[in-house]
């Protein structure tokens, strides 16, 4: 369960930033801490914003374990708190899971919620002033590489199949509500545009779409269910010093079904050519990889045709996505959406 002893999120990132705020916050780890400045290293904004800062302390000779650099996390523009309901639940991921997840993602500082606003604010280790690198989401992995990023996604797979956990509302499948973020008449309009090019008419219909994902709750909601990450492209990607591939933005997960992020993650990271040519040997070692975990044993004939169903629920999550760069977003569903055309996705889906 999410703890409810969050403490409220502060929405003015200047306190968030201030030596004062700060010192309370981190004597909950370090009794006896206090800081003396923060400066801002890098800003970056889309619907969340990022800032990551250094920070010194005062009176800190001989300590080591003071983190030196780290980022907060929080929906701090007037125009977009009202996307902050996503933030609350990066903040529960970060309050109940992150500290038992086999994978590695940045270690949280803190953890907030405002449900009024709402706002979520996450204040985690800053993994880059640490050496590690992130992925560029428009450039491409080498096949050794996606080999690892499926080894981690397996591993935390495995360890919550079927888990207790699934049970728990706030990690419930949330598929089944996308067709309702958005008007199909804005949806026709923004696949007429740049993300849409060169794709057929069937693949360019809202309704159709939409009917899609329904059709692919409906195929999971008898299925096992395990934590997925649910938007894994390589701008959510990062590779520490020792060569462990790390996860960020954690904002869509849930007990999903494990096609959703093997599918998804495949489709955004691989040349199409390597794709076509190396996905079904890849899904073969997911496969292996899991069970190797204590994961279930599955037939490469089922999970072929759970592949082939889920890149749907990439290309729906971009094709309606109106809040990052262009250049990304046409990119990305341009490359989910020759996923589904390969896989024939929505007719495996009867749509």
């Amino acid at each position: 369960m999410p703890t409810e002893e969050l403490a409220p999120a502060p929405f003015d990132i200047d306190e968030v930033l201030s030596p004062r705020w700060l010192t309370g916050v981190l004597q909950r780890s370090f009794p006896g801490v206090s800081v003396g400045a923060t400066e801002v290293v890098e800003t970056l904004e889309s619907t969340a914003r990022k800032v990551r800062f250094s920070v010194t302390y005062d009176d800190a000779a001989g300590r080591t374990d003071l983190p030196a650099a780290l980022c907060v996390k929080g929906y701090f523009h007037p125009e977009y708190t009202k996307f902050g309901y996503t933030g609350i639940h990066e903040a529960r991921f970060y309050d109940v899971l992150a500290p038992q997840v086999p994978i590695r993602v940045p270690t949280p500082r803190y953890t907030g919620i405002d449900a009024g606003l709402p706002h979520g604010l996450v204040l985690m280790d800053d993994v880059v002033a640490a050496g590690s690198v992130f992925f560029n989401q428009l450039s491409w992995y080498d096949l050794d590489t996606v080999r690892q990023s499926l080894t981690e996604l397996a591993t935390m797979h495995a360890q919550y199949w079927d888990h207790p956990l699934a049970a728990e509302d706030w990690l419930a499948p949330k598929i089944k509500f996308f067709p309702g973020y958005i008007s199909d008449e804005i949806m026709n309009e923004l696949l007429r545009g740049p993300r849409g090019v060169g794709f057929p008419d069937r693949m360019r219909d809202a309704a159709r779409l939409k009917a899609g994902l329904e059709a692919l709750a409906n195929r999971y909601s008898t299925q096992p269910r395990t934590l997925i990450h649910a938007d894994a492209h390589l701008g959510n990607l990062y590779r520490e010093p020792g060569g462990r591939i790390g996860f960020v933005d954690w904002q869509n997960y849930e007990f999903g079904h494990w096609s959703m992020d093997v599918a998804y993650h495949l489709a955004t990271a691989l040349r199409p050519a390597d794709r076509a040519g190396h996905e079904r040997d890849l899904l073969g070692y997911y496969l292996q990889t899991l069970a190797d975990h204590g994961g279930p044993v599955m037939s490469m004939a089922d999970a072929w045709e759970d592949y082939r169903a889920a890149p749907a629920y990439g290309y729906f999550l971009w094709a309606m996505t109106r809040r990052v760069v262009p250049a990304i977003t046409e990119e990305l569903t341009q490359r989910l959406g020759h996923s589904v055309l390969t896989h024939d996705s929505l007719e495996v889906l009867g749509v």
